[in-house]
């Protein structure tokens, strides 16, 4: 699913990450956990490809993300993967609907209609779809975050700290969510620092051990 090989990451001559090596299985719910600051956010963007390495193999979904091209990277995203950021990623003129159905603005004509979902009803998002994000609370916000990158079952979900915002209620059904998801696609998801999910996850990689 995930393979990394002598991977280093550098903002100007700051070095970010040094990770040697790390694999990540399918199917596998995977914690990273490590301090603020420690890389942890830099290496999920370098996993999505936003981020491009100083040096070293990236492979992700049998993807070499260091041989592919800026809109390749963006495909296999739009299509392959699913993605919850550490601040909720709304844009801000349009609907909650329209938010929902990103990846068809993006390309993905065949991206369903977020409508029905089952999602949208139990996180209570349905009255919700004709307003702007202006319009929501925080955890309405992070809801809606949440709901969209399921939709589209893509392979592997990379959530950066999911359950900020989240009441209890709520974190304990993106937990359940997660491993049904889970069990259903035998996808990989990987989160980071909320050490709450630790019982819930496969594998927890710690941060220090992998990036020194």
């Amino acid at each position: 699913m995930i393979e990394v090989r002598q991977l280093s990451f550098s903002y100007g001559t700051k070095r970010i990450l040094d990770i040697d090596a790390l694999e990540i299985p399918t199917g596998k719910i995977v914690l990273i956990r490590g301090p603020s600051g420690s890389g942890k956010t830099t290496l999920l963007m370098l996993l999505r490809g936003i981020l491009q390495p100083s040096s070293g193999a990236i492979h992700v979904l049998g993807h070499d993300l260091t041989a592919m091209n800026d809109r390749q990277r963006r495909t296999l995203r739009l299509k392959e993967i699913g993605s919850i950021f550490q601040q909720p990623a709304l844009l801000p003129y349009l609907t909650v609907k329209e938010n929902l159905c990103i990846n068809q603005f993006l390309g993905d004509k065949s991206f369903p209609d977020p409508t029905d979902h089952t999602l949208v009803d139990e996180l209570g998002v349905k009255p919700l779809l004709k307003r702007y994000p202006s319009e929501l609370s925080g955890g309405e916000i992070q809801r809606v975050s949440l709901i969209r990158p399921f939709i589209h079952r893509p392979k592997l979900i990379i959530a950066d700290e999911p359950t900020n915002h989240l009441d209890s209620d709520h974190r304990a059904y993106f937990v359940n969510l997660l491993k049904d998801y889970q069990n259903e696609y035998n996808t990989s998801l990987i989160v980071s620092h909320d050490e709450s999910l630790i019982p819930h996850c496969d594998l927890v990689l710690n941060f220090k051990e992998i990036s020194p």
